[in-house]
């Protein structure tokens, strides 16, 4: 049994989660539309879609890099970084441990 359905063709609504059929990682909706239509409309455009961030360490997920306000690490929120470690966001941003370490505590 799965938590979130897999991407598909479809008609999404703004907060529909699903998850990336190639990944597995889940995604948000930040833009109704139908992907019936719009063939080219994927879980990988960045307009319509958001990675989601983890509030908890142990289902923290790779780091992406936010594209926009839409998708910034919120204070909270943990990520897997390039190196390896996990991080948690002490503030909200959209740069890197590597561009912005005062946002980011690694997690020993």
């Amino acid at each position: 049994m799965t938590l979130l359905d897999t991407w598909i063709k479809d008609n999404y609504s703004v907060g529909d989660v699903r998850t990336d059929p190639n990944t597995g990682y889940p995604y948000e909706c930040i833009q109704a539309h139908d992907s019936t239509v719009n063939t080219d409309w994927d879980i990988a455009v960045r307009t319509l879609w958001k990675p989601w961030h983890s509030r908890s360490l142990e289902y923290a997920l790779p780091y992406e890099a936010p594209t926009g306000a839409h998708d910034v690490y919120k204070t909270g929120e943990y990520m897997i970084f390039t190196d390896g470690k996990v991080y948690k966001c002490l503030q909200d941003t959209n740069y890197s441990p590597i561009d912005y370490a005062v946002a980011w505590e690694v997690q020993e």
